[in-house]
């Protein structure tokens, strides 16, 4: 085809076991990217296309080697913008392909790793990012902090909607989602604490794994009836429009149910969410509490019974998890991109 714009190539983790974050962050800058006239192309590290594609129509596949020779057999001709997420890469990366790539945004999540890039986003950063400086070149331009976070486009049409409802109502609809790589053990402890503390809340439980969702349906009859379980779903926006209130993952999603405003019990359940968490806490805009004490019935119980019973506090944190994150982040990092790129450099490229 005929290059109407910028080819940008994604270059990401997309396995089941490092579940959907990077599927879902890299699918929102895409679809900025191809609405502001760029060309689009991906290659996953996946054992098969994952379920969800945002849009990256036959992609690359490969394994466990890092891809480079990959993305120059694919795309000889190189490409405008090489987007890296994927932890197991770092700078040694980075640097062989330049010359293949024009330029290179790298995304982090406070792993430590050296980068050689020429930018850095990282939506959890605290303090401008300024902790990213050692391990990036001088000139590398750091997008930090909720206002950059990747959140889908049916996320940021939902907030008009999500602003104008009273969060102080009682509560009668809950979504819960724990991400990607959840096994369903964490997701079976919070329905059995919500189910003690209010058998008629309406939960929709999003399970992407057949594990999971198997797991959840040995529950007792008497424990469904109010449970409705989703499988990988397109798109999260419509249960958290929905819900009162939510129970998720301190990952991108957490991001999400700050864009609408949604109170939630925010459950940190990797490493590489301290950063999410830290936002969270210092601007009161979740309930936020370690896997540990999550998986203590007591300490779980408790926890969900005050964002249940306590009207004001759901008000209070609504507000201040719409003020956290906007949703706005996709056009602030294509705006930032804008800024450098050159016209295409080749007549045709391998995008779409």
């Amino acid at each position: 085809m005929t290059a109407a714009g910028p080819l940008a190539v994604f270059r990401l983790d997309a396995r089941p076991e490092s579940g959907l974050g990077h599927l879902s962050r890299c699918g929102s800058l895409a679809g900025a990217l191809r609405d502001a006239g760029w060309c689009i192309a991906a290659a996953f590290r996946a054992e098969k296309p994952p379920a969800d594609p945002h849009g990256f129509s036959d992609p690359a596949m490969f394994g466990d080697e890092d891809g480079v020779d990959v993305l120059r057999k694919r795309w000889p001709d190189g490409c405008d913008l090489l987007v890296v997420d994927d932890y197991a890469l770092d700078a040694g990366f980075e640097a062989a392909c330049r010359g293949w790539a024009q330029r290179i945004l790298a995304m982090d999540d406070g792993t430590g790793r050296q980068h050689d890039c020429d930018l850095l986003l990282d939506a959890a950063a605290l303090d401008a990012g300024e902790a990213y400086r050692p391990d990036i070149p001088a000139g590398c331009t750091i997008l930090a902090g909720p206002s950059f976070a990747l959140l889908p486009d049916k996320t940021r049409r939902a907030r008009s909607a999500a602003l104008a409802r009273d969060r102080g109502t009682t509560p009668h609809r809950a979504a819960l989602y724990l991400g990607g790589a959840e096994d369903g053990r964490l997701t079976l402890l919070v329905l059995n604490a919500l189910a003690a503390i209010n058998p008629a809340l309406e939960l929709d439980v999003v399970l992407p794994s057949t594990a999971a969702r198997n797991l959840i349906a040995a529950r007792p009859a008497a424990c469904q009836s109010a449970v409705r379980v989703h499988d990988a779903v397109p798109s999260l926006a419509p249960l958290f429009g929905a819900a009162d209130i939510a129970i998720g993952a301190v990952g991108v999603t957490a991001w999400e149910r700050c864009c609408l405003a949604l109170p939630s019990l925010a459950i940190v359940t990797a490493a590489n969410q301290r950063g999410v968490a830290a936002h969270l806490r210092a601007a009161g805009a979740a309930t936020v509490v370690g896997r540990a004490e999550a998986e203590d019935p007591a300490k779980l119980s408790a926890a969900l019974a005050a964002l249940l019973t306590d009207d004001e506090a759901r008000r209070t944190m609504a507000r201040a998890a719409a003020d956290l994150c906007d949703g706005d982040g996709p056009r602030r990092v294509v705006e930032a991109l804008a800024q450098g790129i050159s016209p295409p450099r080749r007549a045709g490229v391998g995008g779409f």
